[in-house]
Order: structure tokens, then sequence, then C-alpha cells
């Protein structure tokens, strides 16, 4: 997922907008690689 929002030239800030969430929630699962990712 890290690799798809940098090849689409999305900023961590932008995927959280897009998302609805904070950007520290993103670069909190980024840092773990997505492991922490709810999706419900």
């Amino acid at each position: 997922m890290i690799k798809a929002r940098i090849a689409a030239k999305m900023s961590q800030k932008e995927l959280a907008d897009i998302l609805d969430i904070e950007e520290e929630r993103i670069k909190e699962c980024e840092s773990k690689d997505y492991q922490c990712a709810s999706f419900i």
C-alpha cells in the first residue's frame, strides 16, 4: 500500500484526507507495514 501511495504521488496527508482519518494514523500504519490497519 505504501508503494501504491507513492506511485500515485500522494502524500500521507492526502491519503488521510481521502480516508477521513488523521495523518498520524497513516504514519503509524506505514511504520508497521499496515499490520495495525483495520478493515472494519
